[in-house]
């Protein structure tokens, strides 16, 4: 009877192992497709759609070092002024790309915090009449929290 309880206690060990890297793999897969989510709404210059990515607590956002801006209706406030100059959409003929690469993601073991990094390549003319193409490169540090059993 021993035997058998030891070898139900392995089983019962090694499912919770493969559940517990199901999780992560999950998790992982989540939080590639916000960072994406992320890149296509500010491409789009939907800037709300953006802002509500971010977490309901301690959310903050930097971007060229134009400073931080804490708590998520700082964040929309910054991206629609300062980085959209008040307009939200995209103008006839404008074109942003955010193309995010190299993305490299790290959940915490208690799948509650993650960290991921990449590489944007952005290119754009926004606005859409003036006679430069923008092309910037950066780099994405992001800090993600778990709210409500989501990313």
């Amino acid at each position: 009877m021993a035997e058998l309880r030891s070898l139900v206690e392995q089983q019962a060990a090694a499912l919770a192992k493969a559940e517990h890297a199901i999780g992560l793999l999950e998790d992982k897969n989540e939080i590639e497709r916000l960072q994406y989510a992320y890149g296509y709404f500010l491409d789009n210059r939907m800037f709300r759609e953006v802002a509500d990515l971010f977490a309901d607590e301690g959310a903050w956002i930097e971007i060229g070092e134009r400073g931080r801006y804490f708590g998520k209706d700082n964040v929309h406030r910054f991206l629609l002024e300062v980085l959209g100059g008040g307009r939200w959409g995209l103008a006839r003929n404008e074109v942003i790309n955010h193309v995010q690469q190299q993305v490299l993601i790290t959940v915490n073991d208690d799948r509650r915090r993650a960290q991921a990094r990449a590489r944007a390549e952005v290119q754009g003319n926004s606005p859409p009449d003036t006679p430069t193409f923008l092309f910037a490169d950066g780099i994405y540090e992001n800090d993600y929290v778990k709210e409500g059993g989501r990313w």
